[in-house]
Parts: structure tokens; sequence; C-alpha cells
């Protein structure tokens, strides 16, 4: 009986959702997403050949036709403050690692930033598409030329993407940010209570 209520009731369906969920997550955040793309078209396939899909479809034709034509809209819609965060990423990090090699008052010029480029092994923010450029003397920003799988990406997983963002980028900025303020308050105690040894 519990085989039987495991097929129909469907509960290997939502087993499968929430696998695939987690699998999407994953790939959006490791820069997967064309594995993740296969997947949904193998599972897709699977629940076509194996139940009643595409009878789910006809039957409900105009539902499915009102979300085909939403989810790219959602998901171009969605790109907009991915990419938002996501150069805000990239600029902390450029940030942290230009204080790091050249100084707080120093200035990258191109030799600092081919120096920096042997040393991280390669140009560490190309893969973004930002650069030095040098009839400029300036840091040319990223590019979306270099992004548009990225971008194409997002709008394609727009769900697991949003999650990828509020608990890879918002969340773990949320728990820097309180790690930091404890650090503060931990130091000025210590510092409150060791105060009459100084």
């Amino acid at each position: 009986m519990f085989i039987e209520w495991l097929i129909v009731g469907e509960c290997i369906f939502w087993v499968a959702i929430a696998v695939l969920s987690i699998a999407f997550v994953a790939c959006v955040h490791n820069r997967r997403e064309g594995f993740a793309i296969f997947l949904a078209v193998v599972f897709a396939g699977v629940c076509v050949a194996v139940g009643d899909l595409g009878r789910l479809v006809i039957n409900n034709l105009a539902v499915v036709l009102v979300t085909v034509c939403a989810y790219p809209l959602v998901g171009v819609a969605w790109t907009i403050p991915r990419w938002i965060l996501f150069l805000d990423s990239i600029k902390r990090s450029y940030l942290a690692k230009l204080t790091s090699f050249v100084g707080k008052s120093g200035k990258l010029t191109e030799d600092k930033w081919v120096s920096w480029s042997i040393e991280m092994g390669c140009d560490p923010f190309y893969d973004a598409g930002m650069y030095f450029n040098s009839k400029t003397g300036k840091l040319t920003p990223p590019q979306y030329t270099s992004n548009k799988e990225r971008i194409a990406g997002w709008i394609v997983l727009w769900p697991w993407s949003m999650v990828d963002a509020l608990l890879g980028d918002l969340l773990a900025r949320f728990f820097r940010w309180l790690v930091d303020l404890l650090s503060h308050a931990y130091q000025r105690l210590s510092n409150w209570v060791f105060s009459d040894l100084q």
C-alpha cells in the first residue's frame, strides 16, 4: 500500500521537484545553467512519457499559454536587480583585492594590473568583462557582452536565481555585517574590561 501511495499519491514527483530545485540553485550559483536546463528538459520528457503531463497541458491550455508568456517577462525583469547585485559583488571583491595589493592610498596602473594578473594566475576579473584600459589609464567596468550567458541563465532559471541571490548574496552579506558588528562590540568590551591595565 505504501508503494502504491508513493506512485499514485505523486510523492515521487514532489521529491523529484525538490531535488531538481536544489540542483538548479547549485547550477545557478556555480554558473552551470546549461546543465540545469538539460535536467529540466529531461524531467519534462519523463513526465510526458510516463505521466499525464500532455493531457494536463491540453486541459489547461489558457493557463499554460499565460505562464509560457509571463515566465520570460518575469525573468527579464528579475535580471535588472540581479545585475545590480552582481556588479556590487564584483566591485566589493575588486576593492578588497585592490586594497590588499596596492594599499589604501595606492593607485592601480597598467604595470600593477599586469603584476596582479600574474600573481593571481590570470586576469582576476576577466570573466566578468572587467579590464584595465591602458589608453585611458582607467578601469573598464564589467561588460554586458562578457556576461550574456550569465544573464540568459538568470532569465531562464529566474526562480532559482532569486533563491541563490537571496541565500547566496543577501544572506551572506547580512551575516558578514552581523559578524563585523559583533566583533567591534566584543573588542570594545575587551578594551573596557582591560582599561585599568593600560
